[in-house]
């Protein structure tokens, strides 16, 4: 309870008991907590990453979508009902665009990066930066409703941040 500091409830994503995995990074839209975790000490035990939907009111378990290897779900960023985070697809690493209330695929934004990290989105772009296959940076620009690229930078350096808006730049 964010006046009394009360614990409302508690998920645990650990199939075996004990405690949960660590979280990577939470986002909290649509009535849901979106929560991302990394496990890339234990498969096949434990799921290697997941991305999960949980009831922001109950702590009910919703839906997870996992990555089977093990560290590409990025920070997720919710608008409109739908999530953007970093992950797999058909085996390529990509930045994806989820459906909200069920984790289906709406759309995959391609590109040539070795990693991601977590989106940005302002103004109906969503932004991405990472390291390329070639280990230079690469900042890209997509058109959040179609997925088409509106730009992308190579940058000589690594990036392991995630972009940042100010001012609305």
């Amino acid at each position: 309870d964010a006046r009394t500091g009360e614990q409302k409830w508690m998920y645990n994503n650990n199939p075996n008991g004990g405690g949960s995995f660590n979280s990577e990074s939470l986002a909290v839209a649509c009535g849901k907590v979106f929560a991302t975790t990394k496990n890339n000490c234990c498969p096949p035990t434990y799921p290697a990453g997941t991305l999960y939907a949980i009831d922001a009111q109950t702590g009910a378990f919703l839906w997870k979508r996992d990555d089977p290897t093990g560290f590409l779900f990025t920070p997720p960023v919710v608008e409109s009902n739908v999530v953007y985070c970093g992950g797999y697809v058909d085996g390529a690493q990509c930045l994806m665009a989820l459906n909200a209330d069920d984790g289906s695929l709406i759309r995959a934004y391609a590109g040539a990066l070795s990693h991601f990290n977590g989106p940005a989105l302002a103004r109906g772009v969503l932004f991405s930066a990472g390291t390329s296959l070639s280990s230079y940076g690469l900042v890209s620009a997509f058109t959040a409703s179609n997925g088409a690229l509106k730009w992308s930078r190579m940058q000589n350096l690594y990036i392991d941040s995630t972009p940042a808006f100010w001012n609305n730049r």
